[in-house]
């Protein structure tokens, strides 16, 4: 991939400055290599941090049953550590007096990065998992049952549960 992207460098520095000497048309090539290894850098976790806050926030009501809010993503592609800030799961259906089932400040979650790029993100395995500041609403229903038990019963039903 770099050796492709130094040939294109090259070619494309050779034909826009054709009128340009060796060292200039390579520091043109250094130059405009460094900027697209810059944007890369901070572009990319820009990107993968959107996506991925986008793919959790599509399938929360079809994984768990509740609507899940994230405030910011950050992905640190090379680390395989992902930032989630100021996260809230509201509450299954509207029996319920509080608005949210959890919230929490903060969490970080540490992925198995070999086996998640060689199984092109099928296999996800986590090495650490942390949760600061985190506010649980445990409610229970006067007809029984309460909105975490509704949840749990949504996601062991298959999404069936009509809660």
């Amino acid at each position: 991939l770099f050796a492709a992207l130094v040939y294109w460098e090259f070619k494309l520095a050779k034909r826009y400055f054709s009128d340009a000497k060796g060292w200039q048309r390579a520091l043109i090539v250094g130059v405009s290599m460094l900027l697209t290894l810059g944007l890369g850098i901070v572009g990319v976790p820009y990107f993968a941090g959107a996506v991925v806050r986008h793919m959790v926030e599509s399938y929360d009501t079809s994984f768990i049953g509740a609507n899940l809010n994230i405030d910011e993503v950050t992905v640190h592609p090379f680390s395989g550590r992902v930032e989630m800030t100021n996260i809230t799961i509201d509450n299954p259906g509207k029996n319920w007096t509080t608005p949210f089932l959890l919230q929490s400040n903060h969490a970080g979650v540490r992925l198995c990065t070999v086996p998640f790029v060689i199984s092109f993100g099928t296999d996800v395995g986590l090495r650490d998992l942390d949760i600061k500041g985190v506010r649980v609403a445990f409610e229970t229903a006067l007809e029984g049952g309460s909105n975490i038990g509704q949840v749990l019963e949504y996601m062991t039903s298959g999404g069936t549960s009509s809660g």
